[in-house]
C-alpha cells in the first residue's frame, strides 16, 4: 500500500455500505458509506483535474468538521493535489499569509468561513477559485454573492462540481485532440493515482500559533500508513463509531479520525457545535446519548474542559454527593497506583469499598453523559496524568498517544524514520 487513497479503496472494499461519515440532520443522523465516500470523492477529483489542478498543487481548506470536508480532501488527494487545512480562529491577515506561504491554487471553505476567506484574498491582492463545501441553499448563494464571488466564474459549490466530474467520467472522449490526448477521464484519474508514492506529501500543516514565520509540517502518505495506524488498531475495535467534537485541521484529527476510522471501519459522526470555543459536556451530552458511541475521541483541551464540567456539576449536588464523589475518585486513583509499582493488597482492599459506593451512586450518571455504550476515551497528546487518572477512575479508561511525531513528518523514508511515543492507558489494575 503506497498511499492513503489505496487505504480508502481498501476500506470501501472491506466495509462497503457501512457508515463512514455522519452528520446530524434535524433529529436524525444522515450517513455516507465507505463506498460512497470513495466514489463521490473521485467525481470531485475528476472535476478538479479537468479544471487544471496538477500534481503537487496546494488546496487550502477552511471549515468546521463535516462530511464534505473529508470528501473534499480525498478529492484533492485523488487529483494529485496537497490539502492544506487552516485553523478557523486565524484572522484574515494570518490566512492571507498562509495562503501565500502554501502557494495555494484554490480554497475549499464552508459557508460560515466565506467572508473570512474573501477578506484574506482581498488582503492578498489576488483572487483564488473558491469551492463552497456547504449545501447549495439560497442563503449560501447569497453569502457567496455578498462576498464578491461570482458563482460559476471564480466560485462553485461542491455538489455542482461532483455532478460535473461524474459526467466527465461517464462521457467518452469524442476527439483525440482533447485535453488528455483522447484518453477517457477515468484512465487519467487512474494514472494520477498510480503515480502517487509513499514519499509524496499527503497534508501540509501550517502552525496557527506562529504569527509571522509559522512552522510548516509536511506529512507524507507513508507517515500516515506506517506511523499513524498501528497503535489505533491495537487500541480500538472494528466497526465502532465515535463523535468528532473538534475541527479536522490538526495532524491528530487526520491520523486519529480520518485515517484510523478508515482503517478500522469506524463511523465518525460530526456533531453540530456552536461557533468558536471549546464545547462543554452539557452542550454535547444529549447528542452523545443519541449517538451511543463505543469510544469518544477528544483533544487534550476538550478532555480537560469535560473534567472541569464534571467537577463543577458535582459541586452543585450538595455536600453528601460531593464527599461521595471525591472520596470514591481519590480512593480509586490510589487503588490504580502509578502503573509501575504494585499497590499492596491492604491498600487496594481499603480503597475498594469507597470506590464501589461512588461507582454505584455517582459515576454511572457521569458515564451516561458520554453515551451508554462508551467504553473508553481516545485523547490527543498533551492530556495530563491527572485527567487520565480522573477518567480512568470513573470508568472511562483513557488511551493516549502522539498522532504523528513532528520530527518524522518530512517526506522522507517514513517506514524507517517513523517513531511514536508510547501509548498510555489508564485502566483499573
Amino acid at each position: 500500500m503506497r498511499s492513503v487513497i489505496e487505504l480508502l479503496h481498501e476500506g470501501s472494499r472491506i466495509w462497503s455500505d457501512m457508515p463512514y461519515l455522519g452528520e446530524k440532520n434535524g433529529e436524525t443522523w444522515s450517513t455516507t458509506s465507505f463506498l460512497q465516500t470513495d466514489r463521490i470523492s473521485l467525481s470531485f477529483a475528476a472535476s478538479l483535474v479537468t479544471r487544471g489542478l496538477a500534481k503537487g498543487d496546494a488546496v487550502a481548506i477552511l471549515s468546521e468538521g463535516r462530511t464534505s470536508w473529508v470528501i473534499g480532501e480525498f478529492g484533492v488527494l485523488k487529483a494529485g493535489g496537497i490539502p492544506v487545512p487552516l485553523c478557523q480562529t486565524l484572522s484574515p491577515r494570518q490566512l492571507a499569509k498562509r495562503l501565500e506561504l502554501s502557494r495555494a491554487k484554490a480554497v475549499l471553505a464552508s459557508e460560515r468561513n466565506l467572508r473570512k476567506i474573501s477578506a484574506a484574498l482581498s488582503l492578498r491582492g489576488s483572487r483564488l477559485p473558491v469551492v463552497c463545501i456547504s449545501d447549495k441553499t439560497a442563503k449560501a448563494r447569497e453569502t457567496l454573492a455578498d462576498c464578491g464571488f461570482s458563482e460559476g466564474k471564480d466560485a462553485w459549490f461542491l455538489s455542482d462540481l461532483i455532478v460535473e466530474g461524474q459526467h466527465g467520467l461517464d462521457t467518452r472522449p469524442i476527439a483525440a485532440g482533447n485535453a488528455f490526448g483522447g484518453k477517457p477521464l477515468i484512465w487519467v484519474m487512474r494514472e494520477i493515482e498510480k503515480d502517487l508514492r509513499e514519499s509524496d506529501t499527503a497534508t501540509l500543516f501550517i502552525d496557527p500559533s506562529e504569527e509571522d514565520t509559522p512552522e510548516v509540517i509536511a506529512i507524507t502518505h507513508g507517515n500516515y500508513l506506517e506511523c499513524g495506524l498501528t497503535a489505533y488498531k491495537r487500541a480500538l475495535q472494528d466497526g465502532w463509531k465515535t463523535p468528532i467534537l473538534f475541527p479536522l485541521e490538526t495532524p491528530f484529527a487526520h491520523s486519529a479520525a480520518i485515517y484510523a476510522c478508515l482503517a478500522l471501519g469506524t463511523a465518525m459522526h460530526f456533531l453540530p457545535l456552536p461557533d468558536g470555543g471549546t464545547p462543554s459536556l452539557g452542550e454535547v451530552s444529549r447528542l452523545l446519548r443519541s449517538l451511543k458511541p463505543e469510544y469518544v475521541l477528544l483533544t487534550a483541551g476538550i478532555a480537560e474542559g469535560f473534567r472541569a464540567d464534571i467537577e463543577r456539576n458535582i459541586g452543585t449536588k450538595g455536600s453528601l454527593a460531593r464527599k461521595l464523589f471525591a472520596r470514591g475518585l481519590n480512593k480509586e486513583i490510589e487503588r490504580m497506583g502509578d502503573g509501575k509499582t504494585r499497590v499492596s493488597f491492604g491498600t487496594r482492599l481499603g480503597c475498594y469499598f469507597p470506590w464501589k459506593a461512588a461507582d454505584a451512586l455517582s459515576f454511572p450518571g457521569i458515564r451516561a453523559s458520554f453515551g451508554k455504550k462508551t467504553r473508553c476515551i481516545l485523547a490527543g497528546d498533551g492530556l495530563g496524568d491527572y485527567e487520565c487518572r480522573f477518567f480512568g477512575a470513573i470508568g472511562l479508561p483513557v488511551k493516549q498517544k502522539f498522532a504523528l511525531d513532528r520530527r518524522f513528518s518530512r517526506p522522507t523514508a517514513a517506514a524507517e524514520k517513523a517513531e511514536l511515543t508510547p501509548e498510555r492507558e489508564s485502566a483499573r489494575l
